[in-house]
């Protein structure tokens, strides 16, 4: 399986990046527009902001903006680790067929 120790790593990072954008994107509006107009759009503003990483056949996590070399390297250890699991259990499949 994967370590806990390693899926918590991997939410604590999760929630801390979307954190720091969801802030940072505030301030801009904030600054950018001022406090009026931010209240006038809140109906209209998605709230989930995401992202998609590739592992296979290449990786596109290099390509994501906005991502500290922290998150980037936690990520990489993450799919690594999903790719070996996905393979133990497509072989203990294929032993049951």
């Amino acid at each position: 399986g994967i370590p806990h120790e390693l899926l918590d790593r991997v939410e604590k990072m999760t929630k801390e990046h979307y954190k720091k954008c969801m802030e940072q994107r505030f301030k801009e509006s904030i600054k950018n527009r001022g406090l009026d107009s931010v209240q006038a759009e809140v109906d209209d503003v998605d709230w989930e902001s995401t992202f998609y990483l590739k592992h296979l056949p290449v990786s596109n996590i290099s390509d994501v903006p906005d991502l500290d070399d922290e998150y980037r390297t936690l990520m990489r250890e993450f799919a690594g680790k999903i790719e070996k699991l996905s393979e133990e259990l497509l072989d203990l499949l294929c032993e049951n067929l």
